[in-house]
């Protein structure tokens, strides 16, 4: 679809990502996309309108909203002359004294740290996932030989940068000398990891064996510069080592991944909405206690019988006009609103509305149901099952985030869903089937897998543009085991 880049993907056992980037334009001031989740979830597991409240899906559901780094190729990223550069604004830095800022020089570090990460994750999906698979061999060598000498031109400037900021200045300070090592660090560290998990996948070519034999030299002369800069990410040789290794480098991306990081502040845009219902319940409520109460006057027994009956009958009345009224009439209200602010100048950047709960097929879209029609399985058709919408309307300002940032309009949006309380009705994840051997006539055992289909439509608007694509989950009380996209 034009305008939104979308990817499901299994994030660990129990949860599962849908990464949608919105591809904003600078034709007008903003752009707004809805994004629909329908979850089709089998009944024997029990989550439903009366077991999994809207405040049990926010918790197990996670969003996050950030900047998408500049689109920059890493030749570009080399070039002193490309205004856009990370490393040609630092030189820029170095030029005017004057405009020397830790805040800034930092946040142009990291920049260069999550452009070369991000360059460097492509050709890694390109190669695995698009070119090996068709055995475009003079394709991937080309790439692998193009990437990593602009890596090397890359790497060499910002060390040369790095090295110019520590002997020039005597402000040099200790966030920038730290967010440089960190980035070198890490960046060194991840474009060997890429590099060397191409050459496993591509080791049995001869094509490949030259330039993977350069790299590696390369990346043993790489190793040698990290030790003697005593940096942390040094290969691990043991377990501990290990442990140790993953969690630096997972710190290390957090840091610098900040620079594309917005604030979020959540809000429910309807609250006074829910106050105008409790005040209609309480009038009703009122009303029928007055007219009760009204003919009787005294201070008889009955009369005081009544008098207070008639109270607690009020009471009653105004929670159950509450109850049955907030329900039916909230349904058509988001459940809350959420900002998304810019770090740096606290502007609202975007905007999110959210809305879940549990729909009967009938209500279904046709839509919805035509898309899922094809992938159906018998015990699905056969069996009944718990409908669940999640709808996310997101209105991006384009033109306020290109004012602040200039390199880039495109906002990352992360949902991340956690199936826990899916997994508690589950039978076992084996089942044991027994069977007469036909020729020994002897009994036998096969040991099966026992899983459970959650099917996940996304509908995508924008634009007045529809998608709608169907994927499916399947779970076993271990976890996820798989995520397919079926059309």
């Amino acid at each position: 679809m034009q305008g939104v880049v979308k990817r499901v993907t299994i994030h660990d056992k129990q949860n599962i990502e849908v990464k949608f980037e919105y591809l904003s334009n600078l034709v007008t001031n903003k752009d707004t996309y809805r994004i629909d989740m329908f979850f089709f979830i089998p009944k024997q597991l029990e989550v439903n309108e009366s077991t999994y409240p809207s405040s049990t899906f926010y918790n197990d559901t996670k969003t996050y909203t950030r900047l998408k780094e500049p689109v920059l190729a890493l030749d570009r990223v080399a070039d002193k002359n490309c205004k856009f550069s990370p490393l040609a604004r630092l030189h820029e830095i170095l030029e005017y004294p004057n405009s020397f800022d830790p805040k800034i020089i930092t946040k142009e570090v990291k920049l260069y740290g999550v452009i070369v990460k991000a360059r460097l994750r492509e050709l890694e999906d390109t190669v695995l996932d698009e070119l090996l698979p068709k055995g475009k061999e003079s394709t991937i060598l080309h790439i692998i030989e193009e990437t990593f000498e602009n890596y090397m031109k890359a790497s060499r400037e910002f060390r040369n940068l790095k090295d110019l900021f520590s002997s020039q200045y005597p402000l040099y300070s200790g966030e920038v000398q730290e967010a440089f090592e960190i980035v070198d660090d890490y960046t060194s560290a991840i474009a060997e990891g890429v590099f060397a998990k191409l050459a496993k996948y591509l080791s049995k070519s001869e094509k490949f064996y030259g330039i993977f034999s350069q790299i590696a030299d390369f990346f043993q002369k790489e190793d040698t510069y990290r030790r003697s800069k005593n940096y942390k990410l040094i290969k691990p040789s043991n377990p501990k080592q290990a442990e140790n290794y993953t969690h630096i480098l997972s710190v290390y991306k957090k840091y610098i991944s900040s620079v594309l990081f917005l604030d979020t502040q959540q809000n429910q845009k309807y609250a006074g909405f829910i106050h105008l219902i409790a005040a209609v319940a309480a009038a009703l409520a009122m009303l029928a206690y007055l007219v009760i109460t009204l003919p009787y006057s005294g201070s008889s027994a009955a009369v005081l019988t009544i008098l207070t009956l008639s109270y607690v009958l009020k009471d009653r009345i105004k929670e159950v006009v509450r109850l049955k009224l907030s329900p039916y009439l909230l349904r058509y209200f988001p459940d809350h609103e959420v900002k998304v602010l810019d770090q740096q100048t606290s502007s609202v950047v975007a905007v999110c509305q959210e809305k879940i709960k549990f729909l009967n097929f009938e209500e279904l879209e046709e839509a919805i149901k035509a898309a899922r029609q094809p992938f159906l399985t018998a015990s699905q058709i056969q069996l009944q099952e718990e409908i669940m919408q999640f709808s996310r309307r997101i209105t991006v300002f384009t033109k306020k985030i290109f004012q602040i940032h200039s390199r880039t309009v495109t906002l990352t949006d992360i949902i991340r869903y956690n199936f826990r309380k899916f997994l508690y009705k589950m039978d076992e994840p084996v089942d044991i089937l027994h069977f007469f051997d036909k020729n020994k006539k002897t009994p036998t055992q096969i040991t099966a897998p026992r899983v459970y289909f959650v099917d996940l439509v996304l509908k995508i608007s924008s634009h007045d543009q529809t998608v709608v694509e169907v994927y499916r989950v399947v779970l076993d009380k271990k976890g996820i085991k798989t995520v397919k996209k079926l059309s």
